[in-house]
């Protein structure tokens, strides 16, 4: 993985939106398209771990993985 500023890491508290290559590491971390992200920080802000609930929470109720 790239070299990443601590604050847009995937290990890290928040999320950052701030460009692809930090979109496209958080997306194959959370295991989520580029637009179920945008919706989890749209909904629970940037905090990592409310993204990591709302998309598990949205898979049990059914809604299907992204296809990779």
């Amino acid at each position: 993985m790239q070299d990443l500023p601590e604050k847009t890491h995937p290990d890290s508290e928040q999320i950052s939106l701030a460009g692809y290559p930090v979109i496209a590491d958080w997306c194959k971390a959370l295991g989520c398209s580029e637009v179920e992200l945008a919706e989890a920080v749209g909904v629970v802000g940037y905090s990592a771990s409310r993204v990591r609930e709302y998309l598990k929470k949205g898979r049990r109720a059914g809604r299907s993985p992204p296809e990779r």
